[in-house]
Order: structure tokens, then sequence, then C-alpha cells
């Protein structure tokens, strides 16, 4: 089998964007094509795919473009904080029953 995953590599290990229909312990290889990512385009990407309506979508990412604005207010403990909540909803949402 052979095609293209497109992904993110976070927290050292690649993320795919989309679903892949793949068994567990599949061995993939992997070529790096770097690009500059936008979110952006990231995020409409996702969403569309999920269902989102594009009026929907466009407010959601300009709630995300309010956030990323407000985001160099913030104190460096403040920012720290958000941090660590962001970590932490990321391990709550990918836990493994």
């Amino acid at each position: 089998m052979s095609g293209r995953i497109e992904a993110i590599y976070e927290n050292g290990m690649f993320r795919p964007i989309t679903p892949v229909n793949l068994p567990e312990g599949t061995r993939v290889f992997i070529e790096a094509d770097t690009i500059q990512a936008d979110p952006e385009a990231i995020i409409r990407e996702q969403l569309l795919a999920e269902g989102a309506n594009p009026e929907q979508v466009e407010k959601i990412i300009d709630n995300f473009r309010q956030l990323w604005s407000s985001y160099d207010t913030l104190t460096e403990e403040q920012k720290e904080s958000l941090e660590l909540a962001r970590l932490d909803q990321k391990n709550f949402f990918e836990r493994r029953p």
C-alpha cells in the first residue's frame, strides 16, 4: 500500500492532519517536505473536513485571530499557565482506554 499522509511534527511525534486508515503497527516511511505552516488554512481544512459549514469556519477562525492577537498582551506567568493548560488538555483528549 502506498499513499501520501500529511502530518505535523509536534512534541517529538508525527501527527496526521486527517484520520488515516492503517492497521496498528503498520510501518511507514516519512519524507519531509517542509512548508510554511499557515494555521488558518490548516484549521479551515480540518473544520471543513469534519463537516462545519463555511460560515461556522469563518466564525471560529475569527475567534482564533482574536485569541492569537491577545496572546502578546499576557504576562509570562499567564503564558506559562496557558501552555500548561494546553498540554493538559492535549493529554486529556489523547488518553486511550
